[in-house]
């Protein structure tokens, strides 16, 4: 924490260097001119919470806004590192035992906020390249954020029933996610594109809901 305020506090007085000395960025040095301007946005951000320094250094590796990732925290845990679920799950990022393991996670080392986190961003790369046929960033998170939520078997068979019944396949919303709701039908979940079986996906459609709204109202801070 106080190397990090002192990296702050560095690039801070970089900053106003370059103000009180009227410093001309050109058109050739955009590059410049767009570090100083997100930075000088970053500084205007709100804390989320404690770990927001963790989490802007782990999800780097993901290339997503931090915010975004903090919303799936607090949607997971409430930024709470000793929560456990009724199934099991624990951490910030509610690993279960298995998944944590096949990230590197064992034991105590659930309750490292910094482990915790980083086995997440690597959990969620794993679902980026799961889903990496969806060309739009925004709509590939969507897919991605179920993915976490109900395993991507079962948003694959959603896909796979979207496609087969005129539905745009790489598009959540009305789409995708309606088929994934009807997932709880053997219509549907024994459908021969279906390899995953039953699902009951109300709960992982509104997780993804959930999350984009705590996304929203922490880009508004």
């Amino acid at each position: 924490m106080i190397k990090e305020l002192k990296n702050i506090k560095v690039r801070l007085i970089l900053v106003a260097l370059l103000l009180c000395f009227n410093l001309t960025i050109s058109n050739n040095n955009n590059l410049l001119r767009d570090s100083v301007d997100d930075y000088l946005k970053e500084c205007r951000v709100k804390p989320i919470s404690e770990y927001d320094a963790i989490i802007k250094r782990g999800v780097h590796r993901l290339g997503w806004d931090w915010r975004m990732m903090a919303s799936i925290v607090w949607n997971e845990s409430r930024f709470n590192i000793n929560a456990v679920s009724s199934q099991g799950a624990r951490g910030l990022m509610q690993f279960m035992p298995r998944t944590a393991a096949r990230f590197g996670l064992e034991g105590e080392e659930l309750k490292d906020p910094k482990k915790n986190i980083e086995a997440g961003v690597e959990y969620l790369k794993f679902l980026e390249r799961r889903f990496d046929e969806i060309e739009d960033r925004d709509e590939r998170i969507k897919f991605v954020l179920a993915g976490y939520n109900a395993g991507p078997g079962h948003v694959r068979d959603a896909m796979a029933l979207a496609k087969k019944y005129g539905d745009d396949p790489y598009i959540w919303d009305n789409s995708v996610e309606k088929w994934l709701l009807a997932l709880q039908e053997s219509k549907y979940y024994m459908d021969n594109v279906c390899k995953h079986g039953f699902f009951r996906g109300r709960y992982t459609v509104r997780y993804v809901k959930n999350v984009f709204n705590k996304y929203e109202e922490y880009t508004n801070l």
